[in-house]
C-alpha cells in the first residue's frame, strides 16, 4: 500500500492489486495441482487379473481311482490359484486357470500319468529244515505297480452245511477252496520295491468234526507281511505250518521287472 498527497490535503491509498492477484492465482494453481496429484494417487489403475482358461485333460494310464486322485492332489498343491476337479466317470481332470497355470499342469501330467511298471513275482514254497518236505513249488504272478494280483491253486471241495428245506430232498452243500492262495501288490520301484503278500494254505485234515460223517475239518495256515525287495534278489517271507500235519514250509519271493 502506498500513500500520496494530492496537493489538496487528501491522501490517496494505492494497493498493489496486480501483485495480490498474481499471488492468489499462484496459490490457486498450486492447490489445483496438489488436488490433481492426490486424485491421481487415489485412482491408480488396478492390476489386471490374468485371463482364465478352461480345459479338460483325459488320463491315459492312471486308470485306478487312487492313482488319479493322487495326481489331482499334486496339481492342487502346486497350482493353488487354479481350480482343479477330478471327473471320475470320465477319468478326466477339469481345470480352470491362467495360461501359465495350465501349461505347468500339462508338464506335471506328462510326468505323472505314465504307464505303470509291470513286475513278475515268483513265490517259491519249499520244505523247511527239520520238517518233512513236500518238494519245492514255484508260483508266478504278474502285477503292475499300484495294482493287486491273485493266484489260486487247488480244488473246490463240497461241504454239507445242513438238511434241505421242508418239502425238498437232499442236503445243503457249500463249496470251499482247498489249496494255496496268493495275493500280492507292488508299490515303488528301483531298489525300494514294496511288496505286500498274503499266502494262505488250506487242506482237509484226517480228523473229523464229530458233527457227522460228511463234515470234514479244514486246516489252515496263513502268512502275511510287507517287504522291501531288491529286484532279482530272493527274499524269505517266512514259513507256513499246517496244524496237525507237522509239515512246515518256507516261502520266498523274487521280483523281476517286465520289459
Amino acid at each position: 500500500m502506498r500513500r500520496n498527497d494530492d496537493g489538496n490535503g487528501h491522501r490517496r491509498v494505492r494497493f498493489a492489486l496486480p501483485l495480490v492477484v498474481l499471488t492468489m492465482g499462484t496459490l490457486l494453481a498450486a492447490g489445483a495441482a496438489r488436488a490433481q496429484t492426490d486424485t491421481g494417487q487415489a485412482r491408480q489403475p488396478e492390476t489386471n487379473t490374468p485371463q482364465q482358461t478352461y480345459e479338460t485333460a483325459y488320463l491315459s494310464h492312471a486308470t485306478d481311482t487312487r492313482q488319479a486322485e493322487e495326481i489331482v492332489t499334486v496339481l492342487r498343491n502346486m497350482l493353488q490359484r487354479a481350480r482343479i476337479v477330478f471327473v471320475a466317470s470320465e477319468n478326466a481332470i477339469a481345470m480352470r486357470g491362467s495360461a501359465e497355470d495350465l501349461e505347468t499342469a500339462h508338464k506335471f501330467l506328462a510326468a505323472l500319468d505314465r504307464p505303470s511298471q509291470t513286475w513278475k513275482l515268483t513265490y517259491t514254497v519249499t520244505g523247511a529244515d527239520g520238517a518233512p518236505s513236500a518238494g519245492s513249488h514255484s508260483y508266478v504272478l504278474t502285477v503292475a505297480a499300484g495294482r493287486m494280483a491273485e493266484l489260486k491253486e487247488g480244488k473246490r471241495v463240497p461241504l454239507v452245511t445242513g438238511n434241505a428245506t421242508a418239502g425238498a430232498s437232499g442236503t445243503q452243500v457249500q463249496y470251499v477252496d482247498i489249496g494255496l492262495t496268493i495275493n500280492a501288490d507292488v508299490d515303488g520301484g528301483g531298489d525300494a520295491l514294496h511288496v505286500r503278500s498274503k499266502i494262505e494254505q488250506t487242506a482237509i485234515a484226517d480228523e473229523k468234526s464229530g458233527l457227522g460223517a460228511q463234515d470234514p475239518v479244514v486246516s489252515e495256515a496263513m502268512l502275511e507281511n510287507t517287504v522291501i525287495l531288491v529286484p532279482g534278489k530272493p527274499t524269505v517271507l517266512g514259513s507256513l505250518e499246517m496244524a496237525g500235519t507237522g509239515q512246515r514250509q518256507q516261502v520266498s519271493v523274487v521280483a523281476e521287472a517286465v520289459p
